[in-house]
């Protein structure tokens, strides 16, 4: 955190993640408050009351509307035989960074798409490296035959062509949620994970406190998970780090090909399909501009943490 640019990165990164757990308070056709026909509703853009769903809100007692008053599906009225809206950039107008074919504002999608790709991404890498730390882990340690199929399979798995084996996935399973999605990016991502913990567990088996706790009768898997595997921790940092932006492009290059995050859920990958599919309108700059800004910005500022978190780690400013 010395670095100045490293302060920037988790600056950005923190705006980020707070205005992703945020959405909902954000962007909404909801307001954050409202009174109507003697009745208060507090944060209904969060709890969706049924009863306000098809109200008129104009004539509210009282109201507090969201910054952007649009949801993320929200199709509103488009004129110009359904051509884009391009952004107003007066802060008094409606579409502040304007609106998609379908009407749909672009920055409420921009900021619900960040909740959805920061969802996968997280998750991805958590299943990635619990996967890898455990297997990469049993193979250091046990050695032998165990040793033997873990790194035969690592090497199978490293030698498909990410994305087309995940093309392949995706197509039979048919993604309807993100889970299946997480799911598959987690379980094939594991491999480089696994490999460091291999070498790792393999260079601190022969240390004084492993042998400590061999003499004492502790059990393999005690050894593996609490001893071993702590003190494996810090290259796993460092690909966690970048792993996280690395899974948003990934996420975004499946989306972009019509196998990611289905729509209508708003995603920074589903933001650039539409944009591709507008084409036609030579003049909806906006539409691949502002995700696009929005991928590199995040995946520029999270390489940025792991460049950190990787100095740390070799002890070199």
């Amino acid at each position: 955190m010395k670095r100045r640019s490293t302060r920037i990165a988790a600056a950005f990164l923190a705006v980020l993640l707070i205005s992703a757990l945020g959405a909902d308070l954000i962007a909404s056709d909801l307001p954050i408050a409202v009174r109507t026909d003697g009745q208060t509703y507090l944060f209904p853009c969060i709890t969706k009351p049924v009863a306000l769903q098809s109200r008129d809100l104009s004539t509210a007692e009282w109201i507090v509307r969201t910054p952007i008053k649009y949801g993320p599906l929200q199709t509103l009225a488009v004129t110009r035989e359904d051509r884009p809206e391009p952004p107003p950039w007066a802060p008094d107008d409606k579409h502040l960074l304007g609106t998609d074919e379908l009407g749909r504002d672009v920055a409420a999608r921009l900021i619900h798409g960040a909740r959805v790709s920061l969802l996968v991404a997280f998750f991805t890498v958590l299943i990635a490296v619990g996967v890898g730390m455990a297997l990469g882990g049993i193979a250091g340690y046990l050695g032998g035959v165990v040793d033997l199929i873990i790194s035969r399979v690592l090497e199978v798995m490293q030698t498909f062509p990410l994305v087309f084996f995940l093309l392949a996935l995706l197509s039979i399973v048919r993604v309807q949620s993100i889970w299946p999605l997480i799911l598959a990016l987690g379980l094939t991502r594991w491999t480089e994970v696994a490999r460091l913990v291999r070498a790792e567990v393999l260079t601190l088996e022969s240390r004084e406190f492993v042998l400590a706790a061999r003499a004492l009768g502790a059990s393999p898997g005690r050894i593996i998970f609490r001893h071993l595997l702590p003190n494996a921790m810090a290259p796993v940092f460092v690909v966690a780090t970048f792993g996280v932006g690395s899974a948003i492009l990934l996420e975004t290059a499946l989306s972009f090909l019509g196998i990611g995050v289905a729509p209508p859920t708003a995603s920074w990958g589903e933001l650039l399909t539409e944009a591709h599919r507008t084409l036609q309108h030579p003049g909806a700059w906006w539409l691949a501009v502002f995700p696009g800004l929005a991928i590199a910005s995040t995946v520029l500022a999270v390489n940025a943490i792991g460049e950190a978190v990787r100095r740390s780690v070799d002890g070199r400013a």
